[in-house]
């Protein structure tokens, strides 16, 4: 499915994103 590709690639993107801005604050995968 490309819905699942374009999912996962959008929460790698969030989770280096966020990992590079707040790392102390609790993991992005939870917002998601």
């Amino acid at each position: 499915n490309v819905d699942r590709i374009r999912e996962f690639i959008k929460n790698v993107y969030v989770d280096k994103k966020f990992a590079g801005s707040r790392t102390s604050d609790k993991p992005p995968r939870d917002t998601v």
